[in-house]
């Protein structure tokens, strides 16, 4: 899954990315990123997947993947759990893109002197 990032306004999918939308509404980006994690699918991928230097996925490497398709009741089960976890993940990301700018920004200043930390007790 793409991460939003605030530089940018607009994302482009070049020629080394995918981006894959489900046939059907209620199967979720959610589920569909987890099963792309699988070792199945990535073994498969690999298998549809030629260059000697740089690998380069085959068009039918993705529609041509079967797998086992739960209930909708326990794909919309998941999907909750996931949506909840997936948007702590992405809140840290975040968070984390944020501190290391800080970071970035203030420890240059601390070095050289021009701000300083006054420790209170």
């Amino acid at each position: 899954m793409v991460i939003s990032d605030p530089l940018y306004e607009t994302l482009v999918i070049s020629m080394d990315l995918v981006k894959v939308t489900p046939k059907f509404e209620w199967l979720s980006n959610e589920f569909l990123y987890r099963m792309m994690r699988t070792r199945e699918f990535k073994q498969h991928c690999l298998g549809l997947s030629n260059g000697s230097t740089v690998l380069h996925l085959s068009k039918e490497a993705i529609p041509s993947y079967e797998f086992f398709l739960p209930p909708k009741e326990k794909i919309d089960a998941f999907t909750q759990q996931a949506k909840c976890l997936l948007g702590k993940k992405f809140k840290n990301i975040s968070q984390i893109y944020t501190l290391e700018k800080l970071r970035d920004t203030l420890l240059p200043k601390l070095m050289s002197g021009e701000i300083r930390v006054r420790l209170t007790p």
